[in-house]
């Protein structure tokens, strides 16, 4: 056979005498222990170990200060949604109540309203104009004379000019 190819072994095979279970399972006697000893903490073991509870300590503070800032986002959060609700709410309220006063200011309703208080339309309708620059008569004075044409721009153009200087 070449170098590099292994041979099988045949393994032994088991003896299932009381025998062979006892050779098994007796205990060895083993080399003897040495006596134990007191190790003194060094300082370098002090500074490890304080170094270590420092990051457990810092690792647990920060674990904590995430937790609170957590709890804090959630309730703020929680008083947006709510103040978004009220928002709303003040939102519809504030459509139903305009258009309520539209409602109010309807010329239709006020016609009604005038009318279930007696009052009627007129039978007819006079509409008066001004002349710029004229002055209307006053009860107990005597009338004043229609101004001509020209009278009336030229007051009319001075009005416009005392209007518009600044």
């Amino acid at each position: 056979m070449s170098s590099t190819s292994t041979t099988l072994r045949a393994r032994p095979a088991r003896d299932p005498s009381p025998d062979a279970q006892q050779r098994r399972t007796r205990v060895r006697p083993t080399a003897p222990r040495p006596p134990l000893e007191v190790i003194v903490p060094t300082p370098s073991r002090l500074r490890r170990r304080a170094l270590i509870a420092a990051a457990v300590l810092t690792a647990v503070g920060i674990l904590f200060g995430l937790v609170l800032v957590h709890i804090d986002l959630t309730a703020k959060e929680m008083r947006l949604i709510h103040l978004q609700d009220q928002a709303s709410r003040a939102q519809d309220t504030n459509l139903k109540l305009r258009l309520e006063v539209a409602e109010l200011e309807s010329p239709a309703r006020i016609v009604a309203t005038a009318q279930q208080l007696g009052m009627v339309p007129p039978p007819k309708i006079t509409y008066l104009t001004a002349v710029p620059g004229s002055v209307s008569p006053t009860a107990g004075s005597p009338p004043v004379s229609e101004p001509t044409p020209a009278e009336g721009l030229q007051g009319w153009a001075m009005t416009k000019r005392v209007a518009t200087a600044p």
